[in-house]
């Protein structure tokens, strides 16, 4: 529980050990002005306070928070605003949950998707994903030197509308064999039409 300014009146011992503080007590002793002894971004305080004078409550809010040593940690914050008999604003009533785990999850997540992107989007080789129907969902940029389509042209189209006649039906058994054996690599070779014309 927090007044409108920025002083802690009541917390558990819970919320204290998210904290780093060994006790209630300690932290509400310790921290006289929550936007800069709980927020690494004071403006973030400024934010909770607009949400909660605008809806009376916020749910899952995140931002970063201090710890007593000067750490930091993501949290998820719950909170309502409560007011008095006479509709004046008395004080915030909150909860926050530790996730930094999943934040840093989270980061982990994207940095293995831009070092993916950028090894596709550098590759030599040609990169495509395709439907099970062999409709071309993504191509590689390597592919407009390759093959000599501009970049994009063949997305939406289907596989097998470039694939030589005779070549289609073993394309389609190793696509098979790939969707029924998404763990074992499927290896096959097939004349593809450049796009001046030969295979």
């Amino acid at each position: 529980v927090t007044d409108r300014n920025r002083v802690i009146l009541q917390v558990n011992p819970a919320f204290a050990r998210i904290l780093g503080y060994a006790a209630p007590e300690e932290l509400i002793d310790r921290c006289t002005d929550i936007s800069r002894q709980v927020y690494v971004n004071p403006l973030d305080r400024d934010e909770f306070k607009r949400r909660l004078n605008e809806q009376g409550m916020v749910a899952g809010l995140e931002h970063e928070a201090l710890r007593k040593d000067g750490s930091t940690i993501w949290v998820s914050l719950n909170a309502r605003l409560i007011r008095g008999a006479d509709g004046r604003d008395v004080c915030y009533e909150g909860s926050i949950e530790d996730i930094t785990q999943l934040k840093q999850a989270q980061q982990a997540l994207q940095s293995s998707e831009k070092h993916f992107r950028s090894l596709i989007e550098n590759a030599q080789d040609l990169i495509s994903i395709l439907t099970a129907d062999g409709t071309i969902r993504f191509e590689s940029p390597s592919g407009a030197w390759i093959l000599g389509y501009p970049t994009g042209h063949i997305i939406g189209r289907n596989l097998f509308d470039f694939i030589h006649p005779e070549d289609v039906p073993p394309v389609r058994a190793a696509i098979q064999r790939a969707l029924s054996s998404p763990d074992h690599p499927t290896a096959i070779e097939m004349r593809f039409r450049h796009a001046n014309g030969p295979w």
